[in-house]
């Protein structure tokens, strides 16, 4: 009998530039955020899956807590100012 080989697939590096429409999409649906107020700079950096954001919002931790939900992302850099 033949054992059964297991292979594992190195997991897919996330796209930076859909990671990004995603968390703009999450921050857009966000109404304490204010998004559409007070655009916020998106970065990915798809070495380490961070994602860094900066500006002005109207909930700073409202902004990085729908950020760390998306499907990617292990780590989210806020610097983010509140008005």
């Amino acid at each position: 009998m033949r054992a059964k080989i297991e292979t594992r697939r190195r997991p897919a590096k996330t796209n930076p530039q859909s990671a990004i429409q995603v968390v703009r999409e999450a921050l857009e649906r966000e109404a304490r955020v204010r998004f559409d107020q007070h655009p916020i700079q998106i970065a990915f950096n798809e070495v380490d899956d961070t994602v860094t954001l900066q500006g002005e919002a109207g909930e700073k931790d409202m902004a990085e807590f729908d950020a760390w939900f998306v499907f990617g992302v292990d780590k989210v850099i806020n610097n983010l100012q509140v008005v």
